[in-house]
């Protein structure tokens, strides 16, 4: 590396990059590129594969007044929606009813029609949100983004160890926002369903049982595309920001 001369444009390709680089950083490039490449394809597969919302909507307390007083029953019945996207989908979007064990059996026909309300309130939400086959390519292609400024950064390297820093830096943040933008889908149709049980279902279908009865949402959001989703931005992001930081701050001379 030594009496390699740095050009003014240090964005600029330069063809003579890898000449400069010893066998061991030549090795350790190439290890970085196959996991790369390999991790992208399994966070395509397992984000293809996996339940891309898992959101439980909870029936969470039923409460009737008569003659003054205020009788209260939680109850526990769950409705589940499993709305699965991605290019190598293998599982349909569905919608099960679970029964909790410590609900009584003649409380099932009763609670299966309010969870028959939180299906209409998730189908509801489905059709006037963006789906979630939005949210599944906006998450491949700012991962993709971010691995192509990511392999871009290396070959500048030997021209320019500070617009190496800052691209790389650039690509693993990118590379996160693609585990940002996956739990945002999942939070975007949890708030869609709780304004909409407070509004337009309050003078329609609910009105018999609504009044103080609600629908609390819990996502889940831990499935094997989230896990490689951020195996993938902390190997491609931490690394640089420390290796960042340590140049900058304890090692500016060879900057």
């Amino acid at each position: 590396m030594k009496g390699y001369q740095k050009k003014p444009y240090v964005f600029i390709y330069q063809p003579s990059w890898w000449t400069g680089l010893s066998f061991q950083q030549r090795t350790l490039l190439c290890i970085f590129y196959l996991m790369s490449f390999f991790g992208t394809m399994i966070y395509c597969f397992a984000l293809g594969k996996d339940q891309f919302q898992n959101v439980r909507l909870k029936l969470r307390g039923v409460q009737n007044n008569q003659y003054g007083i205020t009788y209260t029953q939680k109850v526990n019945y769950n409705v589940v929606v499993y709305a699965t996207v991605g290019l190598w989908t293998s599982l349909s979007n569905h919608t099960e009813f679970g029964k909790d064990a410590h609900t009584p059996p003649q409380w099932w026909p009763f609670l299966q029609e309010h969870a028959e309300v939180g299906k209409n309130l998730w189908n509801t939400c489905l059709s006037i949100s963006v789906n979630g086959q939005f949210f599944y390519y906006t998450a491949i292609t700012l991962q993709t983004c971010g691995l192509m400024l990511l392999f871009y950064s290396f070959p500048v390297v030997i021209a320019h160890r500070e617009a190496m820093i800052l691209m790389a830096i650039c690509g693993g943040i990118l590379s996160t926002c693609g585990l940002l933008v996956q739990c945002c889908s999942a939070k975007a149709y949890s708030l869609c369903v709780t304004s909409l049980q407070a509004t337009r279902y309050r003078d329609q279908l609910v009105r018999t049982f609504w009044n103080n009865r609600y629908f609390s949402i819990e996502t889940h959001m831990l499935g094997p595309s989230t896990w490689s989703c951020m195996v993938i931005a902390l190997s491609c992001f931490l690394p640089m920001t420390i290796i960042g930081i340590y140049l900058i701050l304890l090692k500016p001379e060879n900057l």
